[in-house]
C-alpha cells in the first residue's frame, strides 16, 4: 500500500488527508491522485463530514508535478489521463462534502491549483503561493487560471500568473483567496481541525446543499441562483435533520444528525 497519502479520521467525522512526500516537496504522484479519489468516494460510507488537506514536514504542502522526474520532462510530454483527477482535467474530483486545504510553506503550480480547488484555504503568514508554469512553456490550466481570477480578479490574477511571483499568506489574506491566516505551522494544524469539526458539527444535508449552491451561484446571475437555491431548499424542511434541529431547540439540546 502506498504512504504518498496517509488518511486519518477524526471521531467527529473529519478526514485528514496529508501529502506525505517530504523528500520531495509532497510533489503530486499517480497514488496521491488515486488515494484522494478514493477518500472522496468513500465519505458517505465513512460518515464523513469535512476533509482537510495538508502536506508532512516543515517546507511544503505541494510543489505540484514532481520536477526531478525526468518524464516531466520529456519532449513528448503529455498528461497521463489516467492520473488526472477528474476528466476535464480539473485538479480535484467533486466531493459532496467541503473541503478544506490548510497551506504551509511552498504551494506551487498544481499545489496551489489543489488548493483553490478546495472549498476553504487556510495558510500560515508566511506560506508562499505561485505559479511557475509559464517559465515552464506551460500555463496553470488545470483549474488555476479560473479559480484564480474569480478569487481575486482579472488584474490581479493576470500579474501572478504571468510573472509566476510568489505571494505569501498575508497578501493572500488580504486578497481574498485566503480566508483565515495562522503565525505558526502549529497553529495552523490545530485551527483546520478546528474549523473542519466546526463545520461537521452541523447539519450534513444543509452544509451539502449550501456547498452545492454557493459552487452554482459564482457563476449565474442572481436570479438564477435564487430558483437553484428554492429547489434545494424546500425539500429540506421535511427532512428527519429539520425535525431533528427543530426538537432540539425546543429541548434546548445538541441535535443528533442521521443526514436525511
Amino acid at each position: 500500500m502506498s504512504t504518498d497519502l496517509l488518511t486519518r479520521d477524526l471521531p467527529s467525522g473529519v478526514r485528514i488527508l496529508t501529502f506525505n512526500r517530504p523528500e520531495r516537496f509532497n510533489a503530486l504522484s499517480p497514488d496521491i491522485n488515486a488515494g484522494i479519489r478514493a477518500a472522496f468516494d468513500s465519505v458517505e460510507d465513512d460518515g464523513i463530514r469535512c476533509i482537510v488537506f495538508r502536506g508532512e514536514g516543515p517546507r511544503a504542502f505541494s510543489v505540484g508535478a514532481d520536477l526531478k522526474v525526468e518524464t516531466t520532462h520529456a519532449a513528448d510530454a503529455v498528461p497521463d489521463a489516467t492520473d488526472m483527477f477528474f476528466p476535464g482535467k480539473d485538479i480535484m474530483p467533486p466531493c459532496r462534502v467541503p473541503v478544506i486545504a490548510a497551506v504551509h510553506g511552498y504551494c506551487c503550480g498544481g499545489g496551489w491549483e489543489l488548493a483553490l480547488a478546495a472549498d476553504i484555504c487556510i495558510a500560515t503568514e508566511d506560506a508562499e503561493f505561485w505559479f511557475p508554469q509559464t517559465g515552464l512553456g506551460l500555463f496553470p490550466g488545470a483549474g488555476g487560471t479560473g479559480r484564480l481570477v474569480k478569487a481575486v480578479g482579472k488584474t490581479n490574477a493576470m500579474e501572478v500568473i504571468l510573472t509566476g511571483r510568489h505571494v505569501n499568506g498575508t497578501e493572500g489574506f488580504a486578497q481574498g483567496f485566503v480566508s483565515r491566516l495562522y503565525p505558526t505551522r502549529e497553529a495552523l494544524d490545530d485551527g483546520a481541525i478546528t474549523l473542519a469539526e466546526e463545520i461537521a458539527s452541523k447539519s450534513p444535508l444543509g452544509v451539502t446543499m449550501a456547498k452545492q449552491s454557493i459552487v452554482r451561484a459564482m457563476d449565474r446571475a442572481i436570479e438564477e441562483a435564487l430558483l437553484e437555491d428554492n429547489l434545494r431548499l424546500f425539500p429540506l424542511y421535511g427532512s428527519e435533520d429539520r425535525k431533528e434541529a427543530s426538537a432540539a431547540f425546543l429541548e434546548r439540546r445538541t441535535p443528533v444528525w442521521r443526514g436525511r
